[in-house]
């Protein structure tokens, strides 16, 4: 559980996370300020990364340092195949999956990470 709402803490402003080998998992660096700051947060990952979003000056050094490293990894991808479509709602990730096949190979993993995630 605390896998998928830490994913979703680098979802916000559209930007989409990865789980790469070589970064701390945001995870094992972020649940501690997860239940220091959003243990009363109700309604599930969106409302977790709202909460990281809104205690950002609060959250430690490691888990900012973790959610940093994960953004960017779509951009590329969203400047080149969803720079027209509106961010929210999930419109981004949906417009990326339906140019899966042409999408970088880092966004991809995120993508099928994203989707595991999802389907739990």
């Amino acid at each position: 559980m605390l896998t998928r709402l830490a994913i979703a803490a680098v979802l916000t402003g559209a930007t989409v996370a990865v789980h790469a080998g070589n970064q701390p998992p945001i995870k094992s660096a972020c649940e501690a300020d997860i239940k220091a700051y959003c243990t009363d947060v109700t309604g599930g990952r969106h409302a977790i990364a709202e909460c990281l979003k809104k205690h950002r000056d609060q959250v430690s050094d490691s888990c900012k340092n973790a959610i940093q490293a994960r953004r960017g990894t779509c951009n590329a991808d969203i400047q080149t195949y969803c720079s027209d479509v509106e961010r929210g709602d999930g419109r981004v990730v949906a417009c990326l999956q339906q140019h899966e096949d042409k999408v970088s190979a880092e966004c991809k993993q995120v993508l099928n990470e994203r989707s595991r995630h999802d389907r739990k």
